[in-house]
C-alpha cells in the first residue's frame, strides 16, 4: 500500500500551498466585498451616510435617488443630498465620507449661506446649506450564461 501512495507525495505539498493561497484569496475577496458590496445593500449605504452626518453634527434634509449607471463590472448609484450645519461640521462630514471603507464620490457640491429663507427649522449654529451628489458603487451580478441549444444531429 505504501508503494501506491508514493507518487502522491508531491501533491500533498502542493495541496498545503494551494489551501494557503485559497485562504488568502478568500480574505481579499471579503475585503473587496466590503469596499464594493452587492447591489442589495442600498439601505446600508443610506444608514452609513446618516451615521456620518450624525457624528459630524450635520442634519441631512433630503435624500433623492438618481438613475443608476450600469458599467460592465459595477453599478454607480447616485443620490442627491441636501444638508445643513455649521461650516466646520459640514466640512467634517465630507472629510468623514472620504475615510469610509466603501468607495464614495461627492460631486456637484454647492454650498451657500443659510440666510433668512430657510426651508426647514435649523439649529442656531447652522450657518451653511449644501446640496451634492453622493455616488457609491455596487458590484454587478453577472447574468448566468444561457443554456446551450441541444445539438441537432442524427439520433441512434
Amino acid at each position: 500500500m505504501l508503494f501506491r501512495s508514493e507518487p502522491l507525495r508531491p501533491f500533498r505539498e502542493k495541496l498545503r500551498v494551494l489551501e494557503a493561497d485559497n485562504k488568502q484569496l478568500e480574505n481579499q475577496l471579503s475585503t473587496l466585498q466590503r469596499i464594493v458590496p452587492s447591489e442589495k445593500e442600498v439601505d446600508n449605504f443610506i444608514r452609513l451616510l446618516q451615521n456620518e452626518a450624525s457624528i459630524s453634527g450635520v442634519m441631512v434634509r433630503r435624500y433623492t435617488s438618481k438613475v443608476p449607471v450600469t458599467s460592465q463590472y459595477y453599478v454607480e448609484v447616485p443620490f442627491e443630498l441636501e444638508l445643513d450645519g455649521s461650516y466646520y461640521d459640514v466640512m467634517q462630514f465630507y472629510d468623514r465620507l472620504g475615510r469610509v471603507e466603501r468607495i464614495t464620490n461627492v460631486t456637484d457640491l454647492r454650498v451657500s449661506g443659510i440666510g433668512s429663507s430657510r426651508k426647514f427649522p435649523t439649529s442656531p449654529s447652522a450657518t451653511v446649506a449644501a446640496v451634492c451628489t453622493v455616488t457609491t458603487f455596487f458590484s454587478r451580478e453577472e447574468a448566468p450564461p444561457e443554456p446551450a441549444a441541444p445539438a441537432r444531429g442524427r439520433r441512434r
